[in-house]
């Protein structure tokens, strides 16, 4: 692995965007823009997931025992998630999103999700 500078910003809230900004041995990091009133619909991951709003405001709505629990997160604020636990996100204002996923799980997945 390379050492690696990584630029988090990002000025083009035109639309959903999931962008691979760096991959490890055991990790990736991606950088989802969400435009204000843009959403991911429920899905889960397959391994934990760190998810952290670097900008912004998003309402996260996670399943847990049949009941969704909504975390409001906003700039510099995370939740970690265990494998397959189902979750949403709704951007409450123009938002930047870090995700960090297991080196086995693929972009092509959240890109899926977010309709990318």
């Amino acid at each position: 692995m390379k050492n690696q500078k990584i630029i988090w910003q990002n000025n083009d809230f035109s639309k959903l965007g999931v962008t691979l900004l760096c991959e490890t041995d055991a990790s990736k990091e991606l950088r989802i823009t969400m435009p204000e009133g843009s959403t991911l619909d429920e899905h889960f991951a397959p391994a934990t997931i760190i998810v952290q709003v670097l900008s912004g405001e998003i309402e996260f709505g996670v399943q847990s025992e049949g009941e969704e629990e909504i975390f409001m997160l906003g700039a510099l604020e995370m939740i970690s998630l265990a494998p397959n636990v189902v979750h949403r996100l709704l951007a409450k204002r123009d938002s930047i999103v870090r995700l960090t996923l297991s080196k086995h799980d693929t972009i092509e997945r959240v890109r899926a999700v977010a309709g990318a």
